[in-house]
């Protein structure tokens, strides 16, 4: 099975699912310019890494499998092509997000594979709230078309490869972990307007507008009002926190793509399916009704040519196997209520069965 037709299964089972933290303890100011100056000559990534923490107080997160050593001079440098060139000297990916919360004097210790959950997790939220013409072209076009590995702005301006890191390993799949957190482009100033609405969905508009991902684990009952035109993003997030008395930090997860073979894909394609299939049965009715509908969109809007090519791999039967099998182990309500989508797969995956 090509990468391509792979990305393309991947999307619409991944969406449908639900390591180094190097973090400076001091919130940035909106206006305070990134910048850093250094001088590396050989220096562990660990440490490069962490010297653009301390000097931007952004918080980078970085794989534990994103090692080597890096030989870079700056002065008053962009911090974020600082980071760009970081990532590629060590073949890694990386992507810009923002994490908004209540002040405290400690914050929550936080791990790579836990912001990869929380970022996913929003992200499927995102998906299922989007209006139905946008979600077809983001789903269409791509996560990050003319961006690559690259997850922020820097990669916009001629930083770095734009190709995923890894390229094709033979008999393996090169599964890049931020793919789908990035955006098709990055944009540093918005516009919009929002009236009394509550913490999420702000946060889901100026990620809708700006292609960063914004995400809070907090809970907010005060609405918030955005009303701005061609505005600096952290601006917009420091007047949402003042309203709401909280704190935004600008963030980075540096990655490195996955290597697997074709059994470890297997395991974890059936991993994710069981995560699944838990995470719906969960929810309410109403919401297992969206989640629905969002599979059979995100199905109908996979490009016929890769669909093609998927109708054509291995994993076709295989899909069809593993879901006429789940539907012999689930009561007859549930076969009816997921009747759809089962058709949707069906028709896509194994046409004319």
């Amino acid at each position: 099975m090509s990468h391509a037709s792979l990305r393309s299964l991947a999307v619409v089972l991944a969406l449908l699912t639900g390591m180094v933290s190097l973090v400076a303890h001091r919130a940035r100011a909106a206006e305070e310019p990134p910048a850093v100056s250094f001088d590396l000559q050989g220096t562990e990534a660990a440490e490069a890494f962490a010297q653009i923490a301390a000097q931007t107080h952004w918080d980078v997160y970085v794989g534990g499998d994103v090692t080597g050593k890096i030989t870079l001079k700056a002065d008053k440098s962009d911090g974020e092509k600082a980071l760009n060139e970081m990532a590629d000297q060590c073949g890694a990916g990386w992507l810009r997000f923002y994490l908004i919360e209540k002040p405290a004097d400690q914050r929550p210790s936080r791990t790579v594979d836990k912001l990869l959950e929380l970022l996913g997790n929003r992200q499927r939220e995102r998906l299922q709230k989007m209006p139905e013409d946008r979600r077809r072209e983001l789903l269409q076009r791509g996560f990050d078309q003319g961006v690559g590995a690259r997850g922020g702005g820097a990669a916009q301006q001629g930083q770095g490869a734009a190709a995923t890191p890894g390229g094709q390993v033979p008999n393996k799949f090169v599964i890049d972990p931020l793919r789908f957190l990035r955006a098709a482009e990055f944009h540093d100033k918005v516009s919009g307007s929002l009236q009394q609405v509550d913490l999420s969905a702000a946060l889901l508009e100026l990620w809708n507008a700006s292609g960063y991902p914004l995400v809070t684990e907090e809970s907010v009952d005060k609405p918030v009002s955005i009303n701005v035109t061609d505005e600096d993003l952290e601006k917009v997030l420091e007047q949402v926190c003042q309203t709401l008395d909280l704190k935004w930090r600008r963030a980075y997860l540096v990655t490195k793509p996955q290597e697997m073979t074709r059994e470890q894909m297997a395991q974890r394609m059936e991993q994710g399916w069981n995560q699944t299939w838990d995470m719906f049965w969960k929810q309410d009715p109403a919401t297992r009704q969206q989640w629905l509908q969002t599979g059979i969109s995100m199905i109908k809007n996979i490009p016929p040519d890769r669909l093609e090519q998927i109708r054509k791999a291995q994993w076709a039967p295989r899909i069809v196997e593993r879901f006429t099998n789940f539907m012999t182990n689930i009561t007859p309500e549930q076969r009816q209520e997921i009747a759809p989508l089962v058709r949707e797969l069906m028709n896509a995956f194994a046409p004319g069965n």
